[in-house]
Parts: structure tokens; C-alpha cells; sequence
């Protein structure tokens, strides 16, 4: 399993277009059911969001990191194997977000293929994008997890890939003003020490897990009761942990130990918080 960059949920080099967010400062917009196709900031759309539609015309996009987990391990992706990619987006007071993704060389040619992981998000573009649909906006707890596959491609293939990515936190008015827009993107590299031959992502252990930090890690995992928290020389601040449906079910502040035996068994995500940025882990709860 991979970890994205520090504690940054650094978006690949895949291009990542939310709802209405641009990573060139321009208005974006927010659709219920999900944002149309090439507003994702990213080279195919020449770095369009949906402000040059007209629609968010008050919302100026804010670059960020921190959004956009995957299972590409530290090595890299390799040819014809399919990856879990995620997105984990928090902001207080919010009730709904909106996302959309490509990914994309630098020329803005689609890299890999995108697939739907649930009924939480759809393919526009000619299947170029992934975006919200109208089931996947709500937030818990002021936050929200969307989930979705990505498969490098098969044959030669490229030395990197970009995830190009926007972002809306809505403030619910059904109107194009006073929604908070974000931009972000992540890039990974191939695989270039094993044969380029499909493989299956083995499960993750929590330790580095997306993040190129390794002073973070969350362990045991598997785990049945209690996982523990070791940053090293870094501060932590906060930590959460997010289900699988994208629900936060625990918050608390700096802990190097969490009891999480009341919690039913599956997949879940440790965000932790520290004084350089955040890093996301994946656990398994049994």
C-alpha cells in the first residue's frame, strides 16, 4: 500500500477535478449530481474550472494538499494493476461537498483508466473524469470520504502520472455564491524495479501508508482493540478515523494509543494531524 507524500494527502499526477475547483484561481462550480466534465483544473481543459462557466463567479480557488489518499505503493504503480484511490475531505460547518478527477500526463492525455468503487460517484467525460453523484455529498461530522479505482496502463507506460483535482465545500444555498473552492494535485511515478506485469496491492500494514514520512505509523494492523500511534520527533495534534462510508467515528486529540474495540470490524482510515501537515492510514479493524 502506498503512502502519498509527508503527511500531505498529496493528489496525484492524475488530474483530480472537484466540483468547482481550480487550481488557477478561478470560480468553480456546484452540481448536485455531480460536476461536468474538463473542470478539474487540468491540462486536457487548458486548466478550466467551472468559473469559466459562469458558475461559482464569487469563488476564487485555493491550491491545497491533504485530499487524496491510494494504495500506489512508495515503489510506484505498475503496468495493468489496479489501484484505491481516495479522497478525504474536512472542513467545519459543512454539510455537502462536491468533487471531480482525471488522471493525466502533462499534455493532458488520460493516463490509466478510472472505475467507480460505489454509488457515491460516476464517470463524465468519455470516462476521462470521476465526480460526485447526487448520493455522494453529504458529509458526517464535517467530513467525507469518496473512493474509486484506478488501473495504470498496460503496455509502455508513462514515467509519472498527474491527479488533478477540485474541490467544493458548499455552504447548501443552491445558489453560485458563498461556496469554499479547492484545487489540488498529486503525482506518482512507475514502478521501476519490478517487471511490468499486473499486480495485486497487497493489504495495507499502516505503517506509511500514503505518505512519504516514515517518522508516522500506525500499528498493530490487522488490529482487534487498541492501534497506537508512533510520530516520532513530529507533534501530533489531532487524530480521526473515518469509516469506510466516509463517516468520522472517532476524534480526539494527540494520543499515542486508541481504543477502538467498540467499533465493527472493516476498513478505516487514521487521519493524523501534526505540526508539518497530515498523513493518512488505512487500518484493518477484526
Amino acid at each position: 500500500m502506498s503512502t502519498l507524500s509527508k503527511i500531505t494527502i498529496s493528489l496525484f499526477a492524475v488530474a483530480i477535478a472537484v466540483i468547482g475547483f481550480s487550481t488557477y484561481n478561478t470560480p468553480v462550480h456546484a452540481n448536485a449530481g455531480g460536476a461536468p466534465a474538463g473542470t478539474a483544473g487540468d491540462p486536457a481543459a487548458s486548466g478550466n474550472t467551472c468559473a469559466t462557466a459562469g458558475c461559482h463567479n464569487d469563488a476564487a480557488a485555493t491550491p491545497i494538499t491533504e485530499i487524496i489518499t491510494s494504495t500506489i505503493p512508495n515503489t510506484g504503480y505498475v503496468a495493468g494493476t489496479t489501484y484505491d484511490m481516495f479522497v478525504i475531505l474536512k472542513k467545519t460547518g459543512i454539510s455537502k461537498f462536491g468533487f471531480e478527477v482525471s488522471a493525466q500526463d502533462l499534455s493532458g492525455n488520460a493516463v490509466g483508466t478510472l472505475a467507480t468503487a460505489d454509488t457515491k460517484t460516476k464517470l463524465v467525460g468519455s470516462s476521462k473524469y470521476i465526480t460526485h453523484t447526487a448520493t455522494g455529498t453529504a458529509a458526517t461530522s464535517d467530513s467525507i470520504l469518496w473512493q474509486f479505482k484506478w488501473t495504470a496502463p498496460s503496455g509502455t507506460v508513462p514515467d509519472s502520472v498527474t491527479f488533478y483535482g477540485a474541490f467544493n465545500a458548499s455552504n447548501s444555498n443552491s445558489g453560485t455564491t458563498g461556496d469554499q473552492i479547492f484545487t489540488s494535485t498529486s503525482t506518482f511515478k512507475k514502478d521501476t524495479t519490478s517487471p511490468s506485469t499486473p499486480t495485486t496491492p497487497t493489504t495495507p500494514t499502516g505503517v506509511d501508508e500514503y505518505s512519504g514520512n516514515a517518522s508516522i505509523a500506525v500499528y498493530p494492523n490487522p488490529t482487534s482493540n487498541v492501534i497506537n500511534i508512533n510520530s516520532g520527533d513530529v507533534d501530533v495534534l489531532a487524530i480521526s478515523i473515518v469509516n469506510a462510508s466516509g463517516n468520522t467515528v472517532i476524534n480526539t486529540t494527540a494520543s499515542s494509543s486508541i481504543d477502538i474495540s467498540s467499533l465493527q470490524n472493516g476498513k478505516y482510515f487514521v487521519r493524523v494531524t501534526t505540526n508539518e501537515g497530515t498523513v493518512t492510514k488505512q487500518v484493518i479493524k477484526q
